[in-house]
């Protein structure tokens, strides 16, 4: 049956393998001293060798490197040689102070593998964590650079603000219709331009909509770059980025002045209409019924049907 690499199952396998390749390697180094040191020391060699597997292996690996260890210094470098039996008490204590000491070195060892690993998934955690802050990040400020992009063609005028309130960004055509720099604009240097007559309207509609998050639409007028103030219908909407997390509030405001003035001209055109009848009663050469109606005149025919209408 065939193992993928990354199965626990070859994993382990490879891992018992490497404790058994680092106790051999443990036992040639032992070998290599037997010139020096003689029978002494019999289990100096292995200490290292089960501290290596230690950190290269898991618990089992380690275990196992442990007991290879002991036997092989066993069978080789205790009286009497190449057998397993213990002689003497002094072979007795340097068994157990080994296996004491090499597993305090295990239990050492692989509690530092496990922090380590630890470390190492929240440090993977966090690596991709910034990798995706950076990509949304990236998104972002494509996206705001696109929209800005737009935005200053745009024939109307767009302002941005933050979530303090403050104005952070206007397009192209509202500097160009105050005659300002952004810098003029920023925060609240906008107000300066705010109609002293509508500024305090203007502000509490603002700031109650902000505050309840809501959409709004206001009137009022702002000092065009001639000096002039222009009536402006302001719409203002929450920003929110992608997961819903509230921005500020982006807006756009279209001039209206002359709409205004048509609609005040049309006021003054009915109400001349509405007392048209005194007007003409007042005027000497004027055909009025005796009623006091305009009767089937064309101009009588037009108020009728005005006030119908109403």
């Amino acid at each position: 049956m065939h193992l993928p690499w990354g199965s626990p199952r070859l994993r382990a396998a490879k891992d018992y393998g490497l404790a058994v390749v680092i106790t051999f390697g443990a036992l040639l180094a032992r070998f290599l001293l037997e010139p020096f040191i003689g029978d002494q020391l019999p289990y100096v060699t292995f200490f290292a060798g089960v501290a290596l597997a230690t950190f290269c292996t898991d618990l089992g690996p380690s275990l196992a490197a442990v007991i290879l260890g002991g036997l092989a210094a066993d069978y080789f470098f205790l009286e009497p040689r190449y057998s397993f039996v213990l002689v003497g008490q002094a072979n007795y204590v340097g068994l157990t102070m080994y296996l004491l000491t090499t597993l305090a070195i295990v239990g050492f060892g692989q509690t530092l593998r496990a922090f380590r690993r630890h470390a190492e998934r929240i440090t993977s955690g966090l690596q991709q964590e910034i990798v995706v802050r950076e990509r949304v990040e990236l998104a972002l400020r494509e996206s705001e650079t696109r929209f800005r992009s737009v935005a200053n063609t745009a024939p109307v005028m767009i302002w941005m603000s933050d979530m303090t309130k403050r104005c952070i960004w206007f397009n192209k055509a509202w500097l160009e219709f105050t005659g300002r720099t952004m810098d003029d604009e920023l925060g609240e240097g906008w107000m300066e331009l705010v109609h002293a007559e509508d500024l305090a309207q203007c502000l509490q509609v603002y700031e109650s909509a902000f505050d309840a998050r809501e959409t709004f639409t206001m009137e009022y007028r702002l000092r065009r770059r001639d000096q002039e103030y222009r009536w402006l219908l302001d719409q203002g909407c929450p920003r929110l980025d992608p997961d819903g997390t509230f921005l500020g509030y982006i807006g756009s405001c279209v001039d209206i002045t002359e709409r205004r003035r048509a609609e005040a001209q049309l006021v003054e055109s009915e109400e001349r209409f509405v007392h048209w009848p005194t007007i003409c009663r007042n005027s000497p050469g004027w055909p009025m019924p005796a009623d006091g109606s305009f009767g089937t005149t064309a101009v009588g025919t037009s108020i009728r049907a005005r006030r119908t209408r109403r």
